[in-house]
């Protein structure tokens, strides 16, 4: 079954801060997001920010899973970007770097 890409919107640098796990090997992104994901798999995001008028696309790989009744406050995903993401998003954004290896 294809799935669509997750779709990330970011009105603020605040709210791109408060999605993030910075000390993850190429930045890691948190989503409230239903679907069934697995850890791995590889997903496509579309990255919508604040500071840029478009959106863009990056790769990614799951790398944590918070379940449907795992007793969490949300179910989601978190997506970790492969290096060359990771690399354009911080250009893009002009911020801290990424942890990059």
């Amino acid at each position: 079954m294809l799935k669509l890409p997750i779709i990330l919107q970011f009105n603020s640098h605040q709210e791109w801060k408060v999605a993030q796990v910075p000390f993850i090997q190429n930045g890691l992104l948190m989503q409230c997001d239903p679907i069934d994901y697995q850890l791995g798999q590889p997903v496509a995001l579309q990255l919508k920010l604040w500071n840029i008028p478009h959106a863009f696309n990056v790769s990614a790989n799951v790398v944590w899973l918070a379940p449907i009744g795992a007793g969490l406050l949300y179910t989601g995903v978190g997506v970790q970007f492969d290096a060359e993401a990771a690399k354009l998003i911080q250009k893009t954004l002009a911020l801290e770097p990424i942890y990059v290896s």
